[in-house]
């Protein structure tokens, strides 16, 4: 923003501003077509504020309402509506909340422990573990009221990877709450998922149908029935019950049932449920340990176009022929230098030698003077330091493989 010429960096505009650039700009993106959902950054985790700008004076109450009214213009749009953080009075049109599953302890997990440096040690300090997935410090108060009304999930950079080790603590407590995953599929991330693909689909087949067995569902009653929190269970409108069981021992149920540790059970009506699996006692897989990849990204392309990256206007299909597999880029940026890569951060050591290439083949290029070429960009301290380029393609051979 700009105050008398001068530039002010800004995290939060005034709803009515802001309200008017989005009645410009969303119906220009709906044209383009292909979307169905918006999110709405800061919009209910951003504290309510006073503008005392003359065009547009507003109270803390009036920021509310215009806020309220952005949400609804969109709902109006036909878009799925979501927001960070989440507030009781943006219910009525906010289908999801991103955030109200981690606690303001999140950030407890230092960074150099934590998914975005998978080859440091998986830890987290003691705040992180009691206050931010801890089973004496969580009570669900906002499941209990909106759950048949919205759904939620963790903040964007403290949901299942965090720390990955405890992927599978995260998992309970939104088997438990009824609640969404979170996966960050970027950088780091993104190595995890495709190194790791068994786990992400192992995850997903135990948290999908129980959450989606209680969606749009009240949940009527939760109960700690352990002095410790480390056995808990949630009780629904439709019948369906969820008990967690925390601790690493076995835990008896109030029905006397023993389930073993780190492990859930549901229990309901069957025919109400077809295909749930109810009462099974599931384990959580608790000594998962991720896979970090040494190279780049899906090299072997067995995952698709999984780590791979396109620049400004240009496309990717992976394509199987008798001669193996590869990736097609094709589109057309003349102002641009990328035309694909892949996501791959790697930690080089001193001392060691590396070697990168790929075979490449280009059926048409124009102009001809212009041949691609490989990059390797160099980082030290999250600083870029310098490019290194592998030779050119020698476009007087289109149409044939070389190893660059």
């Amino acid at each position: 923003m700009y105050d008398n010429g001068q530039p002010y960096l800004s995290y939060v505009v005034c709803p009515v501003c802001s309200y008017q650039a989005m009645r410009t700009r969303v119906p220009k993106k709906l044209a383009e077509g292909g979307y169905n959902t918006c999110f709405v950054d800061c919009a209910t985790s951003a504290h309510l504020y006073e503008c005392y700008a003359p065009s547009h004076p507003l109270t803390r109450s009036g920021d509310r309402q215009m806020r309220e009214k952005q949400l609804a213009f969109l709902v109006d749009r036909g878009l799925v509506c979501g927001s960070e953080g989440g507030r009781w009075w943006a219910v009525p049109w906010a289908a999801y909340f991103e955030g109200i599953m981690s606690t303001a302890l999140w950030s407890h997990a230092p960074r150099d422990m934590a998914m975005n440096r998978l080859s440091g040690p998986l830890a987290e300090d003691e705040a992180y573990a009691e206050f931010d997935h801890g089973c004496n410090r969580r009570l669900p108060l906002w499941e209990l009221v909106f759950h048949d009304a919205t759904y939620v999930t963790w903040w964007w950079g403290d949901g299942q990877l965090r720390v990955p080790r405890n992927w599978w603590l995260k998992d309970l407590w939104n088997i438990l709450y009824g609640t969404m995953p979170l996966w960050y599929i970027q950088q780091d991330g993104l190595s995890l998922f495709v190194d790791n693909l068994d786990a992400f689909a192992a995850s997903y087949a135990r948290i999908s149908p129980v959450t989606r067995a209680v969606f749009g569902v009240e949940m009527t009653d939760h109960k700690i029935l352990a002095a410790d929190g480390t056995l808990q269970r949630t009780t629904w409108a439709n019948g369906l019950v969820i008990t967690v069981n925390f601790a690493e021992r076995q835990a008896k149920t109030p029905e006397g049932d023993i389930l073993p540790g780190h492990a859930f059970r549901v229990d309901g009506p069957a025919p109400r449920f077809p295909g749930l699996k109810l009462g099974e006692a599931i384990v959580m897989p608790d000594d998962f340990r991720p896979v970090k990849s040494r190279g780049l990204l899906n090299t072997s392309l067995e995952a698709g176009t999984l780590g791979w990256t396109v620049g400004p206007g240009i496309a990717c299909e992976l394509r199987r022929e008798s001669e193996g597999a590869s990736l097609r880029f094709f589109g057309r940026e003349p102002n641009g230098w990328t035309i694909g890569g892949n996501g791959a951060l790697l930690c080089y050591e001193p001392g060691r030698r590396y070697r990168f290439g790929a075979l490449v083949k280009v059926n048409h290029i124009d102009p001809q003077t212009k041949p691609p070429y490989l990059t390797l960009s160099v980082f030290s301290n999250n600083r870029w330091l310098t490019n290194i380029h592998t030779p050119h393609y020698d476009t007087g051979r289109l149409g044939t493989w070389q190893k660059l």
